[in-house]
């Protein structure tokens, strides 16, 4: 029985380790950082976009209308 229990203690102690070098472990932070800062850059770029998109859109549609009657 010695053997075993050596053996899930052993196999405890592995998962820990295994577990605090996860948990340590920072590769790919920064990628996910970056990628975040990326999205919340493009939201405000389209709705920048479709604000000014339907400003442009009802200037046109008047302009035309202008013309239309102009003639």
């Amino acid at each position: 029985m010695k053997a075993r229990t050596h053996r899930s203690e052993q196999g405890r102690t592995d998962r820990r380790s295994t577990l605090r070098r996860f948990l340590a472990d920072e590769r790919g932070v920064t990628a996910v950082e970056y990628g975040l800062i990326l999205a919340m850059i493009s939201v405000a770029i389209m709705a920048t976009v479709l604000s000014i998109g339907e400003e442009i859109a009802a200037d046109f549609t008047l302009l035309s209308e202008k013309l239309a009657t102009a003639k």
